[in-house]
């Protein structure tokens, strides 16, 4: 042992980094749980857990059931991030075999109003092949509109039979206004999938 205090402050002070670390992480996740909770109360539904760092409510769009999730992705052994949270919003596909297609739908960097369509989103179909032309005017409307609420680095995929709309935010970054809009645009541009695709 040394009686230098010197020797002392550099274990000392990470110690307490990892302490002040931990305390605002849990701060943090007791935010966060708070203002999802706020979300679910502000639609009349009741917050359920699932999966692992996973919590969920379920809302309803005349006679369309949607889940709103917010859970932690990435992160795992052999990972090359550190993962995040994504809030997601997910309504299933009506019709047959909506999980053989998989679709997803970005906004392009530095894309701009007024742009053509293409312009402005990459449209990648990773699945069985969607029917020609089913990027209806309707279907690109509602693809625009969802966007339009403006939650940052989000994506539209239709994936396992639902149409889902994820975005690596913390639900304390979306308001009750916000996720009104982004529930209602989203079952708005289900519908429109829905009709573009033949039975």
């Amino acid at each position: 042992m040394t009686d230098d205090p010197a020797a002392w402050m550099i274990p000392g002070g990470a110690f307490l980094a990892v302490v002040v670390y931990f305390v605002l992480r849990a701060r943090g996740e007791r935010k966060r749980e708070g203002h999802f909770a706020a979300l679910a109360a502000h639609r009349g539904a009741v917050v359920e857990s699932f999966g692992v760092n996973a919590k969920r409510f379920f809302v309803a769009v005349d006679d369309r059931r949607v889940d709103v999730r917010d859970a932690y992705r990435g992160g795992g052994i052999g990972g090359t991030s550190s993962g995040s949270h994504y809030l997601t919003i997910a309504t299933p596909l009506r019709g047959r075999s909506w999980d053989l297609h998989s679709v997803k739908i970005g906004k392009r960097f530095l894309s701009k109003s007024g742009e053509p369509f293409e312009r402005r989103f990459k449209v990648e179909d990773l699945g069985l092949p969607m029917p020609e032309q089913w990027l209806t005017a309707d279907v690109r409307a509602g693809v625009e509109a969802v966007f339009a609420v403006g939650v940052a680095a989000a994506v539209i995929e239709i994936d396992a039979g639902e149409l889902v709309h994820r975005a690596m935010a913390s639900p304390v970054e979306v308001d009750a206004e916000t996720l009104d809009s982004l529930v209602e645009r989203q079952v708005a541009l289900a519908r429109a999938i829905e009709r573009a695709r033949p039975r």
